[in-house]
């Protein structure tokens, strides 16, 4: 297949033709103006640190392609809404504030933070579970599968900097 043909494939949505409802029990269904539509999809980043507002997959059913919203803020309000609280559920990653406690025992690093959700415990066993991006970033894959966010580093107070340097 060229590379010619594998754009061609991917479909671009159109933002004002799209409607989202929830019934019932909060499933999502998509309608496509005029008469396409699709129970139950969910969204999928495509580029979830580099670009999060854009380029998100529509999925339906067991994995179907439905095609791809370039840009969530080309979305009408109550679409966009819609969407956002979906991702927002997917993609649950407390920021943490505070680091409280860090300390390590047999390989796994257990950290007490504050976060902008609530304070919680962090256990996390391989260090390769902390990612370091530009801007002072980090991102923490604690042993439950959960994403906690470090906006900057070095916009946290002295005492959490240190607290996670040691650990790191």
């Amino acid at each position: 297949m060229s590379e010619r043909d594998s754009a061609e494939q991917v479909r671009i949505l159109p933002p004002d033709k799209l409607c989202f409802s929830r019934d019932s029990f909060g499933k999502v269904h998509l309608r496509i103006a005029p008469d396409e539509e699709h129970r139950e999809v969910r969204f999928v980043r495509l580029l979830p640190l580099s670009e999060p507002r854009r380029y998100i997959m529509v999925l339906s059913g067991a994995d179907n392609e439905v095609g791809i919203i370039d840009d969530l803020d080309a979305l009408p309000p109550e679409a966009r809404d819609i969407v956002e609280q979906e991702l927002e559920v997917a993609y649950f990653t407390p920021r943490i504030t505070r680091i409280v406690r860090a300390d390590s025992k047999s390989g796994v690093v257990c950290f007490e933070v504050e976060t902008d959700r609530g304070p919680a415990k962090i256990f996390v066993r391989d260090r390769n579970d902390i990612r370091f991006y530009p801007n002072g970033r980090v991102v923490i894959l604690d042993i439950n599968g959960v994403h906690y966010e470090i906006p900057n580093l070095a916009k946290l107070d002295r005492k959490s900097q240190l607290r996670f340097e040691e650990q790191t």
